[in-house]
């Protein structure tokens, strides 16, 4: 996702997380070999959805999890330490 591709994943708690079934990639079902290949086949077959769906994976990780993101996560987590502490 971090280089714009969608991703492919399978459906468990937290995998769906961090990706939108047909938005930013695609989630299917646990131990499918035939889904998992089905999803990958889509992906090739259909270049401009691969492209949107790269796009939003991308967005959504510089979004989320860059380090700014992730630094201001810990940053409000310590402050409520600190003021539970105080």
């Amino acid at each position: 996702m971090s280089v714009g591709l969608p991703a492919v994943v399978s459906a468990i708690p937290g995998n769906l997380q961090l990706l939108d079934d047909e938005v930013n990639g695609l989630a299917v079902p646990w131990e499918d070999a035939a889904a998992i290949g089905g999803a990958l086949l889509k992906l090739i077959e259909e270049p401009e959805v691969c492209r949107r769906m790269g796009s939003e994976a991308r967005g959504r990780v510089t979004a989320s999890y860059s380090l700014d993101a992730v630094m201001e996560i810990y940053e409000k987590m310590f402050a409520g330490v600190i003021q539970r502490a105080a």
